[in-house]
């Protein structure tokens, strides 16, 4: 094995929402072809509320039926789609890192006459998709979170996801009023109305479904170098698509016929509006806290971009970490002068020598960001993770425990 690996394991049904054993299937996944892992807790531009579920595909070598359904050599007893896939990633011989949990998905799954199949990977929350929710699962009087312990305990995503009371904690939890829009629906959209609601995001961890308020922090924080860093820690291979966040400003927003507006936010960014149609609040004075809660949450402009690491690196981060990010302007000599240091300007007979800077994508390193989008490349060891700032506020996003550097001192805090 190479320093960098990955190895990808196959759990097959063997009767409905029965697993069998586990199988390492690395020998028939051609390597080159391992595509994109992505990740993301509601990253779409644009948009609040729509989730693009993560997925990866896997090209195997199918030579003698391995992969064929209602096939006695094949891996699959019962049926191939809703088989359990893992791929992991190995840094080492000996320490590796979940890159990614899903489920086969025979609607992307395709053979070609080499021989070869291409099979589509769609992470675990895909069986919430699959999952009629039946009628009286949800009741009115039920909390948010409530309805969403409630629709997550069915038997087949319990054969696929878990869950504890505790990862289960949105923003707003208010009483649903009524609850005939829950029953004969996919549980996937009932949850994502439930998220809107709530203020909160869902994700998938291992196989654990974890839902939070857009505001929780898990109180980590690690930091970020780009080139120009002055004590040469730089660790970003690049930074693109960096935007002030104006696609994703609302500042009028309405829940059934109730509307929030924020009027400084209109006067300054102009009026951007988003409705919401939840059939479970009936009450007014809920769908004020909703609309209001929503538009305080996306009022103004959070910077966002998109950031590539080594995966090595990219996997000690998570969902709701607070990240430090510092790509600040670069600097080189005059001409053929020495460069100059600060407080230590080099001079000649004509005059002072000065540094030229340069560089038009610059990230403040006293702001906080969290990663709200993972995209892993497999074939390159590397990781795109898509950044957006936290907080709600121009002034709640700020790292003021980052260590000062020159023009990025913080007023009234010793960070020496």
């Amino acid at each position: 094995m190479s320093d960098k690996t990955y190895k990808v394991y196959m759990t097959p049904l063997i009767r409905e929402q029965v697993y069998g054993t586990e199988v390492e299937i690395s020998d028939y996944v051609i390597n080159n072809s391992l595509g994109n892992i992505r990740k993301n807790t509601d990253a779409d531009d644009g948009s609040i509320g729509e989730y693009t579920l993560g997925s990866c595909d896997l090209t195997c070598a199918n030579y003698c039926g391995e992969f064929n359904e209602a096939d006695p050599r094949s891996f699959f007893p019962y049926k191939r789609d809703g088989s359990k896939i893992r791929v992991t990633y190995f840094d080492d011989l000996t320490d590796s890192t979940l890159s990614f949990k899903g489920l086969v998905n025979d609607e992307g799954t395709t053979q070609d006459n080499n021989d070869n199949i291409r099979i589509k990977v769609i992470e675990l929350a895909n069986i919430l998709r699959k999952e009629q929710v039946a009628a009286g699962t949800v009741n009115a009087g039920d909390t948010f979170s409530g309805a969403i312990k409630a629709l997550l305990d069915q038997t087949a995503i319990k054969a696929v996801l878990t869950y504890s009371s505790g990862e289960i904690a949105v923003g707003l939890d208010l009483a649903i009023d009524t609850a005939g829009s829950f029953a004969n629906v996919s549980t996937w959209d009932s949850i994502k109305n439930l998220l809107i609601a709530s203020n909160s995001v869902i994700y998938i961890d291992n196989e654990t479904v974890k839902v939070k308020a857009r505001s929780f922090d898990t109180g980590l924080i690690s930091y970020f170098y780009g080139p120009g860093d002055q004590l040469d820690r730089e660790n970003i291979v690049k930074i693109t698509r960096k935007n002030n966040g104006a696609h994703r400003i609302f500042n009028s927003i309405t829940v059934n016929d109730t509307t929030y507006n924020d009027d400084p936010s209109i006067e300054w960014f102009g009026l951007k509006e988003k409705t919401f149609t939840l059939e479970f609040v009936t009450d007014t004075t809920k769908e004020q806290q909703i609309a209001e809660e929503l538009v305080n949450q996306f009022r103004y402009p959070r910077q966002e971009f998109e950031m590539t690491v080594p995966t090595s690196l990219a996997n000690d981060v998570d969902f709701f970490d607070t990240i430090g990010v510092s790509n600040p302007i670069r600097s080189r000599p005059y001409q053929t002068n020495n460069a100059a240091l600060w407080d230590v300007s080099t001079y000649d007979t004509t005059g002072e020598s000065y540094n030229i800077d340069f560089g038009g994508t610059v990230v403040d390193g006293r702001l906080a960001f969290k990663i709200i989008q993972r995209i892993e490349n497999p074939g390159e060891f590397l990781t795109t993770l898509k950044m957006r700032g936290r907080g709600k506020t121009f002034d709640d996003g700020v790292l003021i425990y980052w260590a000062a550097i020159w023009d990025q001192s913080l007023y009234d805090i010793s960070t020496w």
